[in-house]
């Protein structure tokens, strides 16, 4: 990408060149006497080459010509038209992740890579990177709102051919909020355990559980509107008791919420 890709001072002769890619120059070679452009196998990339490649074997089917007064060819240039195939091994499309910015594995596909890069936001902004397993950048997956957000994928390779691979995931940094309904506060109950109504504001609930002993104890909920262990219930004694609520989503958020609930029982109500 300037007024000459390469140039040979005096007195430098007998080189072998290969697998160079010759781009938006001016002049590709000056002074090219008496150096060899190819090897056995493979040449150079051209981008002024003018011949074809029947076989899709990724040489061309003619020599390119490098000068012709005096002639000098690369008897194997490089024919490269094929952008990079990029495959998104993960994160699965319309997966769901946290507050913590996901892993990405990808398998690209392009003999001659060149960069490869990602965006967030619609290319707004462009991240390189150079593995192909690697996280996305926490501050720019912080900057994403929760939702779904949209991924794409680019590699170039040495030829200026650019290809790219998109998907969507979701993002749920958002912990559970919890409304109970049911019970009230400083709500009364004898020897039968509470009922409970409870509300999750959360799109991707996995699990929620109540304890009446600071979490020693957890039971599982069976759903948002049910009664309280019976077991659980007679093991307990008089008094003030704090109903906890506890909610996780898929991800991992995870939220809680409390009521204060007196236990008085028939028997001293009787005393």
């Amino acid at each position: 990408n300037q007024l000459t890709g390469i140039n040979f001072e005096g007195g430098c002769e007998l080189n072998l060149l290969f697998s160079n890619f010759f781009r938006k120059n001016g002049l590709h070679a000056l002074t090219v006497l008496n150096n060899k452009w190819n090897n056995s196998e493979i040449g150079n990339y051209w981008d002024n080459y003018t011949g074809i490649d029947a076989n899709e074997d990724g040489v061309g089917d003619k020599p390119h010509n490098i000068s012709t007064s005096p002639l000098i060819q690369d008897f194997l240039p490089i024919v490269d038209n094929l952008s990079p195939e990029i495959n998104v091994v993960s994160p699965y499309n319309n997966s769901i992740h946290g507050a913590t910015a996901p892993s990405f594995n990808l398998s690209i596909s392009e003999k001659y890579i060149d960069e490869t890069w990602y965006s967030l936001d619609g290319g707004v902004t462009n991240i390189s990177f150079t593995g192909l397993t690697e996280t996305f950048d926490q501050a720019k997956w912080e900057d994403s709102d929760d939702g779904k957000v949209l991924i794409r994928f680019y590699a170039s390779d040495k030829a200026g051919n650019e290809g790219f691979s998109e998907i969507q995931i979701e993002k749920d940094s958002i912990a559970p909020i919890i409304t109970i309904n049911q019970p009230v506060f400083e709500e009364v109950f004898d020897d039968s355990p509470p009922m409970y109504n409870i509300s999750v504001d959360e799109l991707h609930l996995y699990v929620f559980w109540y304890s009446l002993d600071d979490g020693i104890n957890n039971y599982t909920g069976t759903g948002l509107v049910s009664m309280i262990n019976q077991t659980l219930w007679d093991g307990l004694q008089d008094g003030e008791l704090t109903l906890h609520f506890y909610a996780k989503d898929e991800v991992g958020n995870y939220g809680e919420s409390s009521v204060l609930i007196i236990k008085r029982t028939s028997q001293i109500e009787q005393s």
